[in-house]
């Protein structure tokens, strides 16, 4: 009987083992730059003027005014057809220093060309055959005044859920769609561009349902930031005592974009006043500093009521006990007094 019990338990255990190693496979095989099980790849088709050979991303150097056709594949591994959706992304700074190229319509103000200035699809809705591909083509015209740095963008490619199981397998993905992109990285020379940060805006905010303050860093420069060191610590005004910082080392930028970087608040509430803010941002041996103060309003109680993980403050509980019990100890040392002059009387 014992022997049947647990030779049931080890088949089980198995079981639960291998749906776990798929589901690890499945979630590696979204973030990876690979074809996933039941998907869908895209390869660049790497013209000549490429810099950098050993790259499957485009890394181009072009001229004013010259024209190009670029190409990717898109491979479908599916029995079924597959839809997809192709865009071209202007290269953007996400969160905490992450250079992300997934986001439309993200522009800075001092982006005076843009990877979507220069470069335009011959269609944005691709259907690919079962088990085969499609190559899909992006024409390049560089404007005729030159420049120095880069452009940088992403052609991204999405897998479209149009309900037939066609991207069913994905399933790990919230809404059912998986995006590949394959980076455009445009260069006319090698002229040395100077980098220049500067602290656009200190805002509190709430980043993943947890309290925070946001410092947003701007990278002036058409330039590509690689390993850039962050450095923020927080006091209340007048106060030397850090109340939360960042450290952050080895954070990269898009050229000519804005960066979220998150102080984490410890759980706790943002409570109106007034806060400074000493930030250093440390670049290739150089050291850009700012002290600046900012403002949390009484409008943050909207963010902390939406807030999770929130530490509760129960020191005015501990307060109102400690006079009640104050309280309560003199009414009793007063009667006893009291009593005790009456029986001598």
């Amino acid at each position: 009987m014992r022997k049947t019990w647990v030779k049931k338990w080890m088949i089980k255990s198995s079981g639960l083992l291998i749906a776990l190693i798929c589901l690890v496979i499945s979630e590696a095989g979204v973030i990876a730059y690979a074809q996933t099980p039941g998907g869908f790849s895209i390869r660049a088709v790497i013209p000549n003027n490429q810099l950098d050979t050993k790259q499957t991303y485009f890394d181009l150097r072009m001229k004013p005014g010259e024209e190009q056709k670029l190409q990717i594949v898109i491979n479908n591994s599916q029995p079924v057809e597959l839809e997809t959706e192709v865009r071209l992304n202007a290269a953007s700074t996400g969160r905490n220093g992450l250079i992300v190229y997934t986001e439309p319509d993200v522009r800075d103000e001092n982006l005076k060309v843009a990877i979507t200035d220069v470069a335009s699809l011959e269609t944005q809705k691709v259907t690919v055959p079962p088990l085969g591909s499609e190559t899909v083509t992006i024409e390049l015209k560089m404007p005729e005044k030159p420049f120095d740095g880069v452009i940088l963008g992403g052609i991204a490619v999405t897998g479209i859920d149009t309900g037939n199981g066609t991207q069913a397998t994905e399933g790990v993905s919230l809404n059912n769609t998986i995006t590949y992109v394959i980076g455009l990285k445009l260069t006319e020379n090698e002229n040395e561009v100077e980098p220049d940060f500067d602290l656009a805006s200190i805002t509190p905010s709430l980043i993943n349902y947890r309290t925070a303050v946001v410092a947003a860093l701007h990278n002036k420069a058409p330039l590509i930031v690689k390993d850039i060191d962050i450095n923020a610590q927080v006091y209340r005004k007048g106060s030397n005592a850090v109340l939360h910082e960042l450290i952050l080392n080895g954070a990269e930028m898009a050229p000519l974009s804005k960066g979220d970087f998150v102080i984490d608040w410890g759980g706790e509430t943002l409570k109106p006043g007034t806060y400074r803010l000493k930030m250093t941002a440390n670049y290739e041996g150089k050291t850009w500093e700012w002290d600046k103060e900012f403002t949390i309003t009484s409008e943050a109680n909207d963010l902390n009521k939406e807030a999770v993980g929130i530490k509760k403050d129960y020191r005015w509980l501990y307060l109102l006990l400690s006079l009640a019990i104050l309280v309560i100890i003199s009414n009793i040392a007063y009667r006893m007094g009291k009593r005790r002059k009456n029986d001598k009387g």
